[in-house]
């Protein structure tokens, strides 16, 4: 099924690739002019196009899968309510050979673009676009221009033609890229989530997020700290940082631990302790790939990261906070049974012995050597509690009663 347009009507496209663009066309021209693009109170409008490629003088099917091309659009958004004269953004995919696309109308600068240095082969990077070493260059796609850079008597003064080709890809990158879009409009102040988001409507409680910028306490001491205009938050707690993203915040108080949740689907998790010189951090979010990053600080020293299995770590959560000092455990030997099991089902091996202590040492308790079929392990046990310390890690008590001594099974280690 081809396009179908009509004066303010819903454009409904199935193209080849059997996606649907959703739209409203403003103008009652035929296909192939110019239009504009109602979304709720946002207008885009399409007032001139960009197009390069070393093989072709129009854009094809063909020609967008297999060239080193590019196709921009220089559009107008205004927003409905707004006195502004509104701005600019550009949209487009590829890349454009010996200069910027609309640089003859468009004023793009180092600081405009945020240039941040030349590499060993002579590509520029900036902030908002790249420049390769043979002067392919590209834009971030949505690139919101301020009005007073943009040249407007230099604009085409007859509509701008858009093929079928340059329709689909013009509304598939508007649909793929209409968060960035919303967003920078959202921070230049000119729309607003009291404005109509019209079929974008949906992504206003998304919005709402990128805009907060809040703190949440914690406990023990910690802080989640929200960033205004961006989708990045804080994790603080001390004087450890971490970087994640924006969510729903839940948190749970356990015996050993606290857990925080962030999202709806609590995709993204954190579990923390704190005693008076050390802080243990866990962080597992979607894109670790069933990986938990595993942190620790002892006074003033961080430690470097490791990684450990997402489903083992929930396994053993509570002996990682309750029963470990820097990668060794401290476990009964009903433990033991319980995470070597847990260790050959995540894993596929067995947990290790360590074959020295390192500088590990027993203030109260007593150190053995001993035989666990046969291999050679080191056992600690005491009828008094069990005091143990480490220069990097600090001290771990544990109840009187015998514990073999294993290496944590991370998938890979950063600890000392």
């Amino acid at each position: 099924m081809s396009p179908h347009f009509c004066v303010n009507c819903v454009i409904v496209s199935l193209c080849k690739d059997r996606k649907f663009y959703i739209g409203v066309l403003l103008s009652d021209k035929p296909l192939g002019d110019h239009m504009k693009v109602q979304i709720g109170d946002i207008s885009i409008e399409t007032v001139a196009k960009d197009y390069f490629c070393t093989v072709c003088s129009v854009p094809t099917r063909y020609c967008l899968n297999h060239h080193r091309m590019g196709l921009y659009f220089l559009t107008k958004i205004t927003v409905k309510g707004v006195e502004e004269k509104g701005v600019f953004a550009i949209f487009g995919i590829g890349e454009k050979k010996g200069s910027f696309p609309f640089s003859d109308i468009v004023r793009l600068d180092d600081e405009f673009l945020g240039y941040q240095g030349t590499g060993m082969s002579g590509c520029h990077y900036y902030k908002l676009a790249h420049t390769t070493m043979s002067n392919w260059c590209s834009l971030v796609s949505p690139l919101l221009i301020p009005s007073e850079r943009v040249e407007t008597e230099k604009l085409p003064k007859e509509p701008i033609e858009l093929s079928e080709i340059e329709k689909k890809v013009f509304f598939e990158e508007l649909d793929k890229k209409k968060v960035r879009l919303l967003c920078l409009l959202v921070k230049s102040g000119i729309l607003s989530t009291t404005n109509d988001f019209g079929i974008w409507t949906h992504l206003k409680p998304l919005i709402k997020t990128y805009e907060s910028f809040t703190m949440y306490p914690l406990p023990l001491g910690a802080e989640l700290h929200f960033e205004a205009y961006s989708f990045r938050a804080t994790f603080v707690i001390n004087n450890f940082r971490l970087r994640v993203t924006k969510g729903r915040v839940k948190h749970f108080v356990y015996k050993n631990f606290v857990e925080v949740t962030l999202g709806i689907a609590e995709t993204q998790k954190i579990w923390y302790n704190r005693t008076l010189d050390k802080i243990t951090v866990y962080y597992s979010n979607p894109r670790l790939r069933s990986m938990v990053m595993c942190y620790e600080v002892y006074k003033e020293h961080r430690h470097p990261e490791a990684l450990i299995d997402y489903h083992l770590f929930l396994d053993i959560i509570n002996f990682l906070f309750a029963k470990r000092l820097g990668d060794l455990m401290f476990l009964e030997e009903h433990e033991l049974v319980f995470v070597n099991n847990a260790t050959k089902t995540r894993m596929g091996r067995e947990l290790e012995f360590p074959s020295d202590l390192g500088k590990m040492k027993v203030l109260q308790g007593t150190l053995d050597k001993a035989k666990l079929g046969d291999r050679d392990i080191f056992v600690v046990q005491s009828e008094e509690d069990i005091i143990l310390y480490h220069p990097e890690h600090g001290t771990l008590t544990l109840p009187p009663e015998k514990y073999y001594i294993v290496s944590v099974p991370y998938w890979e280690r950063g600890h000392d």
